[in-house]
C-alpha cells in the first residue's frame, strides 16, 4: 500500500515576518527611546535608595556633606537630565501624540498612566527633594564648616529617602507601563501586518 504525503502550505518566509511601516518603526523607536529614559531614571533614583543612602547613613557629618555634596553636583550632567529627566517625559508624549491617530487606543491608558507616574516623580523632586538638596549645595567648602551637624539636620536625610524611595516606584511602574506598551504596539503591528 503506498501512502502519498503533501507537504502542508506554508507560508513564503517572506509572509511569515510581518513587516513593519517607516512610520510603525519611528513609532516603535521612539517609544523604545522613552522606555530606555524612564528605565535610566528609575535605576538612578533606585541606586540613591538601595546603596547611596544606606552607605551614607553610617558616615560622620562632615563626610555626609562631603560626599552628598560630590554627588548632587555630578549628577546634574545634561545626559541624566537632559535625557533622563526631560527625556522621559518628553519622549513619552511625544509616543503618545505618534500613536494617538493609528487607533491603538489600547496603549493609551499605559503611556497616560507613565506620563502621570513620570510627572509625580518629577513633582517630588522640584518640590521636595530639590529644596532639601539644596541645604547641601549652598552649604559652602565642607572642610571649613563649623558644625556639619546642623547641615546634615537641614537636609532631612530621612525624610529625602523617603520621598526618593516614592519617587523610585512611581519611575519604575512608568518604565513597567512603556514596556508594556511597547510589547503591545509590537504586537498590534505583528497582527496588521498578518492581516
Amino acid at each position: 500500500m503506498t501512502h502519498s504525503y503533501s507537504a502542508p502550505n506554508l507560508p513564503r518566509s517572506t509572509d511569515a515576518v510581518p513587516r513593519m511601516t517607516a512610520a510603525d518603526r519611528l513609532r516603535a523607536a521612539v517609544l523604545l527611546a522613552a522606555t530606555l529614559a524612564m528605565g535610566l531614571v528609575a535605576a538612578v533614583y533606585l541606586h540613591w535608595s538601595e546603596t547611596i543612602m544606606p552607605a551614607l547613613a553610617g558616615t560622620d557629618d562632615r563626610t555626609f556633606v562631603i560626599v552628598e555634596q560630590r554627588l548632587d553636583s555630578a549628577i546634574f550632567g545634561p545626559f541624566f537630565m537632559g535625557y533622563g529627566i526631560a527625556g522621559s517625559l518628553l519622549l513619552t508624549g511625544i509616543a503618545w501624540a505618534a500613536l494617538a491617530g493609528t487607533g491603538r487606543r489600547n496603549l493609551w491608558p499605559w503611556l497616560i498612566t507613565a506620563l502621570v507616574l513620570d510627572l509625580a516623580g518629577i513633582m517630588i523632586t522640584m518640590a521636595a527633594n530639590e529644596p532639601l538638596n539644596q541645604a547641601i549645595r549652598y552649604a559652602g567648602d565642607p572642610y571649613q564648616l563649623a558644625d556639619p551637624g546642623a547641615v546634615r539636620a537641614a537636609f532631612q536625610e530621612q525624610t529625602w529617602t523617603v520621598l526618593n524611595h516614592v519617587r523610585a516606584v512611581a519611575t519604575v511602574l512608568a518604565t513597567v507601563c512603556l514596556g508594556w506598551a511597547l510589547v503591545l504596539f509590537g504586537r498590534s503591528t505583528a497582527i496588521g501586518r498578518q492581516r
